[in-house]
């Protein structure tokens, strides 16, 4: 038998024969097991958070990144970053600091950015997981606000929030209709909500560490677009508890950062699996059809006809507003003409 005790404003804890006199100075969850006539409890020192943050490469930016975690509101958290066989100085950036939350784990070769945060899930303690990437930043109060979330809705799996997309020179929001309500809510329709723009990213997300782990965590087999795989896998099963503030931000186009122009050498998402699988979750296929034109426009900027072919042959064209219609008929050489000059009026 199991029983979930919330513990506030309290000092410390003794439990001798079932009966409790609690003191903290900090709200901790933990379950009390009876075996017999014994009681077997969870450590109280389990953090609520597990913050995992895969690291390659990113001597620049690892910094702020970790001081973003380190200086949220809400402390209750640990920060796993996952070393994926740096060669800069990067590991050696995050070693100056002293914050015993702070762990370091080292791959001993480069595996790949869903192998990391794998790694990073297994060693992880909390009862949620948290992702930063190592180039990205939190709000002061993002795990405060994922906190509140869950005491809102304490029956949900996924937490999100919006976040900001971070370039060298400016910043913006999503375009998801979602990211313009003012509530936080659940999204039960989420493939609906979500087709032409995720509302959140993979550095403004929290989920159940058990239900992350139950769902195999990341698809280590998928090396590019990871996040939407396991997006597509999490919301055919889950709904979302989502918060529009922008408290994560999401650098884009930086040095380091993977490019379209490795699409080629790339595992992608299976969509195709997922149709079969899931083909009855309400907007699934409207939203694979739409990835699948990601796709298709980033193979036709990169002049990779064979991947281009790939995905033109899968698209079901009725899953697409005109515009994309028309893109994807139109001559390839337009076609990139017609994407730079969509970049270059997004970034002004």
């Amino acid at each position: 038998m199991k029983r979930l005790y919330a513990i506030k404003n309290i000092d410390y804890t003794t439990v001798i024969s079932g009966k409790r006199i609690l003191k903290a100075n900090y709200l901790k969850f933990f379950r009390i097991l009876h075996a017999d006539k014994c009681i077997i409890f969870k450590s109280l020192f389990m953090p609520f958070f597990s913050v995992i943050m895969p690291l390659y490469n990113k001597e620049a930016f690892v910094l702020e990144a970790v001081n973003s975690v380190l200086q949220q509101t809400f402390t209750d958290f640990e920060l796993l970053v996952v070393d994926d066989a740096s060669t800069d100085n990067s590991v050696a950036v995050v070693s100056e600091i002293t914050d015993n939350r702070l762990k370091i784990i080292r791959n001993p070769e480069n595996l790949n950015l869903p192998k990391s945060r794998n790694v990073g899930i297994a060693a992880a303690t909390g009862t949620f997981v948290a992702f930063l990437d190592s180039d990205d930043k939190w709000e002061p109060n993002f795990l405060a606000e994922i906190f509140q979330m869950t005491e809102t809705f304490p029956n949900q799996v996924v937490y999100a929030t919006s976040y900001f997309k971070w370039f060298s020179d400016s910043f913006r929001g999503p375009n998801a209709a979602l990211n313009r309500e003012n509530r936080t809510q659940i999204i039960t329709n989420f493939f609906e909500k979500a087709v032409g723009e995720s509302p959140y990213c993979s550095s403004s997300l929290a989920i159940r560490k058990d239900k992350m782990q139950a769902l195999g965590g990341y698809n280590e087999a998928v090396t590019f677009g990871e996040d939407i795989d396991l997006c597509i896998r999490l919301h055919a099963i889950h709904p979302l508890v989502f918060n529009p503030k922008p408290l994560a931000w999401y650098r884009q186009n930086e040095s380091g950062q993977m490019t379209m122009s490795s699409i080629s050498k790339k595992v992608h998402t299976p969509f195709s699996n997922y149709e079969k699988d899931f083909g009855n979750v309400p907007g699934l296929k409207k939203y694979l059809n739409f990835h699948r034109y990601a796709l298709l426009m980033a193979a036709i900027r990169e002049k990779n006809d064979l991947v281009a072919n790939k995905y033109q042959l899968e698209i079901d064209l009725r899953d697409l507003d005109f515009k994309r219609k028309l893109l994807c008929v139109m001559s390839r050489t337009l076609v990139r003409w017609a994407l730079r000059f969509r970049e270059l009026r997004n970034r002004g």
